[in-house]
């Protein structure tokens, strides 16, 4: 007797996924413009007076934290949206006007629409540039006479926007000539402009924004 023959069938199966989502990858770079060179210079000037860490917007302070921002940014800068700034045009010339100028919103536009290149390693993209304002300071030197609140005031999380009036003694025993006026909030996250009145005649003498911090009379 012969030995029987034993024959194996194996089937092997082939599948197939198919998905009709495009595949992602990295934008396409289209420009020769980079964060550290062109775009950095126009957010410390219009920016970064709010976009700081530890301040009243999101923070743009390095790449990493304004790539994710860039079609916002676009956006925003079409419509003339940011920087904020609420007079109309045609009537002079402000000096604390925040706005873009031509050339910088057609950098800004042309950086985000060739990609948003950043022209630095992966490991500089988390680094702060030195140009930000970390916290309040006195960015024009040491005043000569300093005004604070006796008492701090407090904000609740969560709290609605509200103005609170303060009157603050200057300590003066004689009548002055003050040469300029400055303030420095103490949390930049919660003060949105600060006006200064004079006590008794309440006539306006200046008004605090994040991008115009002080006035040289």
């Amino acid at each position: 007797m012969g030995t029987p023959l034993l024959l194996g069938v194996v089937t092997l199966g082939l599948v197939a996924v198919v998905s009709s989502r495009p595949v992602a990858t990295h934008p396409r770079i289209s420009t020769t413009l980079l964060w550290g060179r062109e775009i950095v210079p126009i957010l410390q000037r219009r920016c970064f007076m709010c976009h700081s860490p530890n301040n009243i917007a999101m923070s743009l302070g390095t790449y990493a934290d304004a790539r994710p921002w860039a079609a916002a940014i676009r956006e925003e800068v079409l419509l003339r949206h940011m920087p904020p700034w609420s007079a109309l045009p045609g009537f002079g010339r402000f000096e604390n006007d925040p706005s873009l100028t031509q050339n910088e919103w057609d950098l800004l536009v042309a950086w985000v629409d060739g990609g948003a290149p950043s022209g630095v390693t992966l490991a500089e993209q988390a680094q702060p540039t030195t140009a930000l304002r970390m916290s309040p300071d006195w960015y024009h030197g040491m005043p000569d006479v300093i005004v604070a609140a006796k008492t701090p005031v407090k904000i609740a999380a969560g709290a609605a926007d509200h103005v609170t009036r303060l009157e603050m003694d200057t300590t003066f025993k004689a009548a002055q000539r003050v040469h300029g006026i400055a303030f420095k909030p103490g949390d930049l996250r919660v003060v949105r402009y600060a006006a200064v009145y004079e006590a008794g005649t309440n006539r306006w003498l200046f008004t605090w924004t994040p991008w115009f911090d002080a006035l040289h009379l």
